[in-house]
């Protein structure tokens, strides 16, 4: 699993005019995505989307517009992965599986603190049931092992 930023109304940086726009902004909204497979790539989970409103009127009363669909929606005010988001992310990933799992994690600071919440029994979910997380190496780590 990896998260990454969409800039959705971001103007392309490279394209067939050859001068940008006088006096417009660059449009900084964004959405963070999380997206999760295997690792052959046969199986996809549902894109974790995180927005800065839980409920945005795109999605009518009561959310009509976005239920049923494969998109798992979460809301914060900056747009960003959070630990509470992220423990959530983790307990829905546990609950998807149906045998022993790996989840391989970055070492973000987000992740990290998920795990610590869970692995100390701060959270009253409980244990994973078929869920074991691995941080994966930093680029540092890396860097050092190569030299």
């Amino acid at each position: 699993m990896d998260e990454t930023g969409l800039f959705w109304k971001a103007t392309p940086d490279l394209t067939l005019a050859t001068t940008s726009l006088k006096g417009k902004k660059i449009q900084k909204e964004r959405l963070s995505l999380a997206f999760t497979c295997n690792a052959t790539g046969t199986k996809k989970l549902d894109v974790w989307i995180i927005h800065k409103f839980l409920n945005p009127r795109c999605f009518g009363k009561k959310r009509v517009n976005i239920n049923g669909k494969p998109i798992q929606w979460r809301a914060n005010k900056k747009t960003w992965m959070t630990g509470v988001i992220m423990i959530d992310y983790i307990y829905w990933f546990d609950a998807q599986m149906s045998r022993p799992s790996l989840l391989i994690l970055d070492n973000f600071s987000a992740h990290e603190a998920a795990m610590n919440t869970i692995n100390e029994g701060i959270e009253v979910r409980g244990n994973l049931k078929w869920t074991k997380v691995v941080f994966s190496p930093s680029q540092r780590h890396l860097s050092i092992l190569a030299s």
